[in-house]
């Protein structure tokens, strides 16, 4: 039955976009109120993706893509982000899941409309989903997910009343409306005697890139932690105080700009003493192949261990244009690290030479930066694996959890693998069949990924088997 009403679906849609092809050959005036309904039936898909989602987290559908939760198996499966997975998720429990518990009084500041005299509260919202957009309904939620811990109780009330109101209010609107319900049920359940209860919210948060290459960070903090703060900014910030290069006279920065650079020479300060306890491992880990460098203009990014891309402007900000601290020499045949030169002492190389190779987490269709990942022994180490480059690989979190040590299939988990042939990481499924590798944008900038796709190296080299290490180990004689 499903399966006859998604094609017929389909098929209309087929023919609506054939009508659209050409859009010379329709006007506005044609097209305004058959497009305004499409809308509003389109909308009706967001109560069907909810539901969705509460039969694959009730149902254990993580296990059907080998992972452990249902949102990975929403964002392989249907292709979708991790944060539209998360809100399918959210707003399934809302409709499907057990209700939070009612309130013994009315605590917040609005008037419920009573529903239907033959329809619960619940069948109501359900009703009035099928004709709210995702839109808003992403909206509702990510309001209601602040919460605080005390007032959680009060979520099924203001989500049935956002519902209600959602229908009328632009989205706009509405975020304003349910961030007043939200913050008026935080403040009335704002527990008296909790001295943690603003610490638990402690967060830092940073937003995607800007086209001007900068990006906005929010830190949420306790009174204590921002007076430090603030008294750290203050110590410096008149003319000309915390820029030596700037005599006051001259110093025409504002004073936000001048309270950046003090946070600026805060975070140098720390990293200098972290550098130097960690004899020289560095924070921020560029990988750039000798080809990057021929061919780089101002305008070249260049990889990192963070995920975020530099150009020479901000290489230069950060300190890292002088000498590098590791050379790592990849095989142009095989693609395995063959030597690492350095010009200080370092704990970290195993992670550099993953970063070179993967650039990111090395799971199928994960772009996680190498910072954000673990050690993974491709062979468990409690199974014999041993710590050295070739049986290490850097994955994520999740993706780590996600990865069948036992190779056995259970839970149709699978692995990760290295290909003997081409050196290339990939996942190999539960039940066996070919490796599934991450072909992500991320990956691709790694300088492995550069280096292979230039091709499979020197006749000369794949002759003799593999390139002459740059850095050849020592080895010490022994003596007796």
């Amino acid at each position: 039955m499903l399966a006859s009403l998604i094609d017929d679906i389909e098929t209309a849609l087929d023919t609506i976009n054939a009508q659209l092809n050409d859009p010379s050959t329709v006007s506005f005036k044609e097209l305004r109120r058959d497009m305004e309904r499409l809308e509003r039936v389109a909308n009706k898909k967001a109560f069907a993706d909810a539901a969705y989602a509460y039969i694959c987290e009730r149902d254990g559908a993580g296990s059907a893509v080998g992972a452990n939760y249902a949102n990975t198996y929403l964002e392989r499966a249907l292709d979708i982000s991790p944060a539209e997975a998360q809100s399918r998720l959210s707003r399934g429990r809302d409709l499907f899941g057990p209700a939070s518990e009612p309130e013994p009084e009315p605590s917040l500041d609005f008037d419920p409309a009573e529903p239907g005299a033959d329809e619960s509260p619940r069948e109501e919202t359900k009703r009035s989903s099928q004709s709210v957009s995702a839109e808003k309904q992403t909206i509702i939620d990510r309001a209601l997910r602040n919460l605080s811990k005390e007032a959680r109780h009060c979520r099924t009330a203001i989500h049935r009343e956002a519902m209600r109101e959602a229908l009328t209010r632009s989205p706009r609107d509405l975020r304003a409306f349910v961030t007043r319900l939200v913050d008026q049920a935080n403040a009335k359940h704002r527990p008296r005697r909790d001295p943690n209860a603003g610490y638990a919210q402690r967060n830092v948060r940073a937003g995607k890139e800007k086209s001007d290459g900068t990006r906005d960070v929010t830190l949420t903090m306790t009174a204590g932690h921002y007076a430090l703060f603030k008294a750290l900014l203050d110590a410096n910030s008149g003319p000309g105080s915390n820029c030596r290069d700037t005599a006051s006279a001259n110093d025409k920065r504002l004073p936000g700009q001048r309270r950046y650079d003090q946070f600026w020479n805060i975070l140098r300060q720390f990293e200098e003493g972290r550098q130097s306890a960690n004899r020289g491992a560095a924070s921020v880990v560029l990988s750039i192949t000798m080809d990057d460098l021929i061919g780089a203009d101002w305008n070249t990014k260049f990889s990192t261990n963070t995920g975020v891309e530099l150009d020479c402007f901000e290489i230069l900000r950060l300190g890292l244009g002088g000498t590098s601290d590791f050379i790592l020499q990849i095989d142009s045949v095989t693609g395995v690290p063959l030597s690492l030169g350095r010009t200080r002492l370092a704990s970290v190389e195993q992670r550099i030479a993953l970063l070179a190779l993967q650039g990111v987490c090395a799971w199928v269709g994960c772009d996680a930066p190498m910072s954000e990942t673990e050690a993974h022994h491709l062979l468990a180490y409690i199974q014999g694996g041993a710590t050295d480059i070739h049986n290490l690989a850097g994955l994520c979190r999740t993706h780590h959890a996600c990865n069948n040590d036992n190779r056995d299939g259970a839970g149709n988990k699978g692995y990760l693998d290295r290909d003997p042939a081409t050196g290339r990481l990939g996942v190999v499924p539960a039940h066996g069949g070919p490796m599934d590798t991450n072909e992500t944008l991320g990956f691709h900038s790694s300088a492995w990924a550069k280096l292979r796709a230039r091709g499979p190296g020197r006749p000369e080299n794949a002759a003799a088997g593999t390139d002459p290490p740059l850095f050849p180990a020592t080895r010490r004689r022994r003596t007796a």
